[in-house]
Order: structure tokens, then C-alpha cells, then sequence
């Protein structure tokens, strides 16, 4: 009994494992971006351990055009906020700042009226990528997000694109 148990979980955890992702399109109507620094020292005994620390954030506003099938339709056409984060932390070792560098995540929320996203980019194209949503090179993103469950749902990666993606998917 409890072999076949076990074997039931497993082949319930491989099927989840095995979903197609959830997919939403969101076109970009305006952004907006920020930048924080801050000198964080933090007296450590006897010695003074030196820290800074720094965050980018786009702020992209979009009008959602495609939501997934699980989630309700009340969100079509409706605005959401995804912002785009990267943040670094340098300390002082040896006399030399290094470079921490945060793993990538994010996350998506589609719950009653509020719509909106937000996951850490690499530091290298925070730059580029504003300068081509402001000149409308990007005009579109496609999210592809693990299954929703109670209106979240975690990002597995972001294409942002000039062609509706939807439109790709007619052509093909």
C-alpha cells in the first residue's frame, strides 16, 4: 500500500513538473526608471567592514493582451506594472569592491484589481534595455510563468520584442 502511495506522488509530481507554462503578453505603453545608491558600514569589532550598495528599477506600464487560460478574463485590456530590478551590493576586501550578483527571479500577480510583476535583470543590459522600450525597439513582452495558483505565479523568463508574439505564432 504505501509503494503504491509513493509511486501515485511521484507520478503526480513528474506530470507537474512536465506543464506547459503559463504565457502572458503585455504591450508596453510608458516606462519610468529610478536609481538608488547608498555606503552601508557596519562596524565589525575592531574593524570597520565597508559596504555599498546600488538598485536600478524600470518601471514599465503595459496593457495586458493575452492572460492564461486559467486566470479570468477581467484582466484583458487592463494596465500592469512589471518592474524590472538590478541590484548590486559591493564590499571592501583586500582594498579592492567586488561584486555580489543576485540570482534572477520574479514573480507575477494577477489578483482582483491589482496586476503587476517584477524580477532582477543583469546589471550589463539595465541600460540597454530601457533605451529600446523608450525608442520602441520593444514593444512587446511575453511572460512565461510556472502555473498560477492563487493569482501568483513565478516568472521562468521574460522576451521583450518588437512583434506582437502572438502575431509569431499566426506566421508559423
Amino acid at each position: 500500500m504505501y509503494n503504491h502511495l509513493r509511486l501515485e506522488y511521484m507520478i503526480r509530481k513528474l506530470n507537474t513538473k512536465a506543464q506547459v507554462p503559463d504565457i502572458t503578453i503585455l504591450e508596453i505603453i510608458a516606462c519610468k526608471s529610478s536609481y538608488f545608491i547608498s555606503e552601508n558600514s557596519i562596524p565589525n569589532r575592531s574593524e570597520l567592514t565597508a559596504k555599498a550598495g546600488d538598485e536600478y528599477v524600470l518601471d514599465i506600464v503595459t496593457k495586458i493582451i493575452q492572460v492564461p487560460k486559467r486566470l479570468s478574463k477581467q484582466h484583458l485590456g487592463k494596465n500592469c506594472e512589471l518592474s524590472l530590478l538590478s541590484a548590486y551590493e559591493y564590499s571592501r576586501k583586500s582594498g579592492v569592491y567586488s561584486e555580489s550578483h543576485p540570482v534572477f527571479f520574479g514573480t507575477m500577480r494577477f489578483r482582483g484589481q491589482s496586476r503587476s510583476g517584477i524580477a532582477y535583470i543583469p546589471s550589463a543590459r539595465k541600460w540597454t534595455i530601457e533605451q529600446q522600450i523608450r525608442s520602441s525597439i520593444f514593444r512587446f513582452i511575453e511572460v512565461r510563468e510556472e502555473h498560477f495558483q492563487r493569482g501568483f505565479g513565478g516568472i521562468l523568463w521574460i522576451h521583450l520584442s518588437e512583434v506582437n508574439p502572438i502575431n509569431l505564432e499566426v506566421e508559423q
